[in-house]
């Protein structure tokens, strides 16, 4: 409960989108970035946090930007009863941008997805991977440079739901292109 009303406190005040005279599937932006976990909880009494990496494409909607994606990112033993794993995290989302000008914008949103763990060694009887559903609230300013190119800096509270919630703050920055959708991507999807 306390996501969602984290989730609607942060995406209800933006009410704007990029420009009233982009329609749906207008533009592809292409987004990748290098993020790190920067909480501490329950999980990393065993493992430790590495860098990780976000790769994504979002496109104004109907109402809103869509977007999908995926991140990686690597977890160390820090207890040593424990193996390592990488977790592989594959998410489609929606947000609302507000934009105070051409070069800014501040968008807010939410993700689901699957958070896929594979770990070093058998974790059970044969089973060396854990898939679980996830659930993201994402906030993102971005700078918008010449030629399509751009800068971004988000944060975003994700929680898987394993037994023992798995609850994380990354922060990630990186680089993005935008470009005009070609007309039969906007065809198709539309």
């Amino acid at each position: 409960m306390r996501t969602i009303v984290l989730m609607l406190l942060i995406v209800a005040p933006s009410a704007a989108q990029d420009s009233p005279d982009e329609g749906p599937f207008s533009t592809i932006e292409l987004r990748a970035g290098g993020s790190y976990n920067i909480n501490r909880n329950n999980i990393h009494d065993y493992w430790r946090p590495g860098y990780g990496g976000e790769l994504s494409l979002a496109t104004p909607f109907y109402f809103g930007i869509a977007e999908a994606g995926g991140a990686y990112h690597r977890y160390d033993v820090a207890d040593p009863s424990v193996p390592r794993f990488d977790a592989i995290l594959a998410f489609a989302g929606w947000g609302i941008p507000l934009s105070p000008s051409p070069y800014v914008s501040w968008y807010n949103g939410f993700r689901l997805g699957n958070n896929r763990m594979t770990f070093d060694v058998d974790t059970f009887a044969g089973i060396r991977t854990e898939s679980e559903f996830i659930l993201e609230v994402n906030s993102t300013l971005h700078l918008r440079l010449p030629q399509g190119f751009g800068i971004f800096g988000s944060a975003r509270f994700s929680q898987t739901y394993t037994f023992i919630r798995f609850r994380t703050i990354y922060v990630t920055a990186g680089i993005s292109y935008r470009t005009s959708s070609p007309r039969w991507i906007r065809t198709l999807l539309q």
